[in-house]
């Protein structure tokens, strides 16, 4: 907006003058800070896509391109390495199948096997597994020093 003076009407010879005066104020100022924004060619605009080349992925500008190469030899590694810690602080920290640590470091142990506790409550008073009938001192899931005694000799008649 522009400066109106305060003083404006004891100024003016009349008050149709103190109202020119003001709207001209006004109106001068909206026209001195419009600015017309730069106008884009269609020829701009495709000179623009084509200074990238997607088959060869390379810059037609020799200078862009090794300047691109050197930012990304400075900040690539850093970026792989932020994102392979990103992915291991995401994933296990043992390999799955050889119980290794997989990042190497001196804190990280192998991952160890847990014998699972025994069941307080059985499902079958059975002495051996009613699937495949083999006695439960052969097919279980614990250990072999864990496993339940072998089953009963059942007696002749």
């Amino acid at each position: 907006m522009g400066f109106v003076p305060l003083n404006t009407m004891t100024q003016a010879s009349s008050w149709s003058d103190a109202l020119k005066q003001y709207t001209i104020s006004k109106h001068q100022h909206v026209a001195e800070s419009t600015v017309k924004p730069e106008r884009v060619t269609h020829k701009q605009k495709l000179a623009e896509a084509s200074s990238y080349n997607p088959i060869t992925q390379r810059f037609r500008d020799e200078r862009k391109e090794e300047r691109i190469k050197e930012y990304l030899d400075a900040t690539l590694p850093a970026r792989i390495n932020d994102a392979y810690d990103k992915q291991m602080s995401r994933e296990q920290h043992f390999n799955v199948l050889s119980h290794e640590p997989r990042r190497g470091h001196v804190h990280e142990r192998a991952a160890e096997r847990k014998v699972k506790p025994p069941s307080l409550v059985t499902a079958s008073r059975q002495q051996y597994d009613i699937i495949s009938t083999v006695g439960y001192d052969k097919h279980h899931w614990a250990p072999e020093g864990h496993r339940p005694p072998p089953p009963d000799p059942v007696p002749d008649p």
